[in-house]
């Protein structure tokens, strides 16, 4: 499908993400539920999450950056908290260790940051 294409149905249709997989159609409280139980597993939720993406990005053009390190990671440290190993989209407006901070803008630095913002470590 050419760019015009992709564009033209993203901007005249409902773009659906839904899939049979470890995410099925929940929202973050029951993912996490579904977690807490031991019945999916936080890298089975990482690649399922990532899929999903990626088939939907070329038509919504959303995300920029997928920080497959991160991804690679889930599961393997101990995570506390309500929605620990939930699946999230973080925008480039918001300091991340290691990668560029652009706002959204190609005029801005790809230089990588040099740490976590305040808000980044609160929330991840």
């Amino acid at each position: 499908m050419s760019s015009a294409n992709l564009e033209m149905a993203a901007a005249t249709s409902t773009v659906h993400a839904f899939r049979d997989d470890a995410l099925g159609d929940l929202d973050a409280v029951g993912v996490a539920e579904r977690l807490r139980r031991g019945e999916v597993s936080a890298r089975e939720v990482a690649d399922a999450a990532l899929a999903r993406a990626e088939a939907v990005n070329p038509l919504l053009n959303a995300v920029v950056l997928t920080d497959r390190e991160r991804i690679r990671q889930a599961g393997r440290t101990r995570r506390t908290g309500v929605f620990a190993d939930v699946p999230t989209f973080i925008k480039d407006n918001t300091d991340l260790k290691g990668l560029p901070t652009r706002h959204g803008s190609r005029a801005v630095s790809g230089a990588p940051a040099a740490a976590d913002s305040a808000f980044a470590r609160q929330y991840l």
